[in-house]
Order: structure tokens, then C-alpha cells, then sequence
């Protein structure tokens, strides 16, 4: 059994074969498909890139664009869409072209990348919060200050910015944001600020 659906389509993008593993991606039996344009199984936004895609491989001799894959957007008998992976290649048979449409449902892998980045998203948010107070912890605050001492500022900014947030600070962490403010400001805190 094929694990991933192959649909084979003339140069005019009739669909020619449909494997079992095809007639389950799409759930449509192939007797449904045969016959019919390639991009029917395609969700209507997505038409345009795959004829795209199809004129640059039939246009070109070149080896790159044999078996090149792009993402696209699958539509099944039912109406649902899905992400899909498309490998197109082509032959010729005679004087006629012909493709072949190695098709792979990526539904589970953009699911699992989605379930991963929120992770990432929730571990990163952990790591920049006390425990305690469930606050901003230090390392946030390090953090933020680095970042804006990387954008370009008006004199005396960084040293503003400090001041308003060095009250809820420990004397050793202000004694060091007030070095990394003085090194960011075009102009450094005076001593009696």
C-alpha cells in the first residue's frame, strides 16, 4: 500500500491514474476523478500557483525544476481543505507530455509546527516571568533593555527609561542597567538624576 497519493494527468491536466492512497487523501473512489482537471482537487485560491508551477515545468528543459515541491492547498470530496505537498515530475510519451503529482497531506506536520511554536511561545514566557510575583523577572527585563539599546536613540532615552522602571529594582541590578544605560544614551546620566 502507497503511503503517499500519486495522481497522473496529461498535457491538457486531465487526471489519467489515481492510486488507493489518493482515493483516501481526496475521498473520491477514482472512477469520481478520471477525466477531470488535476486542479478540482485543489482548494480555488490555489489554482493559479499550480498552473503556474506547471507552465515553469513544461516550459523548461532544466533538471531544477524536475521533481520540484511546492505547498499548496488540497480540497477532498467532502469540501474539507487541507495542506498538501506536491512533487510534480514530468515524461514524455511519444510526442505527448505527461505528469505525474506525488501528493502528501501535511495536515499532522503543520499541526505538530503550530502545537511546537505555541510551546516554544509558552516556555519562552516562563522563562521571562517570577515565579513568585508573576512578574517580568530580570532576565526580561535585561532583555528589553538590550533590545532597546539596539535601536538608534534620542540622548538621554535609555537613562529615561531606566529611572522609571529602577524602582522596583535591586540596588545591584540598578547599579548594573544603569551601566548598560549609560553605554546605550548618547549622552550619559548625570549623577544627580
Amino acid at each position: 500500500m502507497s503511503v503517499n497519493a500519486v495522481v497522473s494527468a496529461d498535457a491538457s491536466g486531465r487526471i489519467t491514474q489515481f492510486n488507493p492512497a489518493a482515493e483516501r487523501t481526496f475521498g473520491s473512489a477514482s472512477e469520481e476523478v478520471l477525466r477531470k482537471p488535476f486542479p478540482k482537487l485543489l482548494a480555488e485560491h490555489c489554482h493559479e500557483p499550480y498552473r503556474l508551477e506547471l507552465d515553469r515545468l513544461f516550459s523548461s528543459e532544466d533538471v531544477t525544476n524536475a521533481g520540484r515541491t511546492i505547498e499548496l492547498v488540497g480540497k477532498r470530496k467532502n469540501g474539507e481543505e487541507f495542506p498538501l505537498e506536491l512533487c510534480l515530475v514530468t515524461w514524455r510519451s511519444g510526442k505527448s507530455s505527461l505528469y505525474t503529482c506525488v501528493v502528501r497531506d501535511i495536515s499532522e506536520r503543520k499541526q505538530v509546527a503550530s502545537d511546537l511554536q505555541e510551546l516554544l511561545h509558552r516556555v519562552e514566557a516562563i522563562a521571562r516571568t517570577d515565579e513568585l510575583t508573576g512578574m517580568a523577572n530580570r532576565r526580561a527585563w535585561d532583555e528589553e533593555l538590550r533590545g532597546s539599546c539596539r535601536a538608534p536613540l534620542a540622548p538621554g532615552i535609555a537613562s529615561a527609561w531606566f529611572c522609571s522602571t529602577s524602582t522596583t529594582s535591586s540596588a545591584s541590578t540598578t547599579s548594573t542597567a544603569t551601566r548598560r544605560a549609560t553605554r546605550c544614551s548618547a549622552t550619559p546620566p548625570s549623577h544627580g538624576e
